[in-house]
Order: structure tokens, then C-alpha cells, then sequence
């Protein structure tokens, strides 16, 4: 079990049974985004920060990508959904080690 505790002094108090955390990857307005492990395989942690998760328009907000990338799993381009833990984890596909930068150019 891997506990989150601060990511830049914001506390996430998110436990992720199961998970190790491999590497900070980035942040947004309301997560930070993790790349983790289990069982030898990849995903990609997307985690509301806890003042976000309290409020119930950005919990609904994750639940709604969570069901849009559900939809559209399987497709070449776009990373597949795997999880949404407790309202607060959005688990996706790891796309590798690349930048999407690059990619894009």
C-alpha cells in the first residue's frame, strides 16, 4: 500500500492499495498525475487534490471522463480507462515513456 501524502505542500491523503508509485509526472488545476505500478504493469494515476475532491462538481467532473475514456477504450490514440478509485483516482493506461510534445510535432 502507498499512501500520497504531499506533492508541492498540497496534502492528497489517497491510499492506492496495491500500488507503488514510480514518478511524479505532472500537475493540472485540480490533480497531479503519477505514473504507477502493479503487478509488473504501468498505469497512468490521475489524483484530484483533497480540497478539489470535497467538492462535488469536480468529483462528478473525473466521473465524467472516467465514463467518456470507457467509451472510447481500445482505440489506437487514445489511452484506456482502467479504474476510478473512490471518486478521486482516475487509472488509465501508461502510453510510455515519451513526450506528448514530440508526438504531436
Amino acid at each position: 500500500m502507498v499512501i500520497l501524502e504531499k506533492d508541492e505542500g498540497e496534502a492528497f491523503g489517497i491510499i492506492l492499495e496495491n500500488f507503488e508509485v514510480r514518478e511524479y509526472i505532472g500537475k493540472g488545476g485540480f490533480s497531479r498525475v503519477f505514473k504507477v505500478e502493479r503487478e509488473n504493469r504501468f498505469y497512468a494515476a490521475k489524483l484530484l487534490l483533497n480540497d478539489i475532491a470535497a467538492n462535488p462538481k469536480y468529483r462528478n467532473c473525473l466521473e465524467d471522463e472516467a465514463r467518456r475514456l470507457e467509451k472510447v477504450s481500445g482505440h489506437p490514440h487514445i489511452a484506456s480507462f482502467y479504474d476510478l478509485i473512490d471518486g478521486k483516482v482516475l487509472l488509465t493506461e501508461w502510453a510510455g515513456d515519451c513526450d506528448l510534445s514530440d508526438l504531436i510535432r
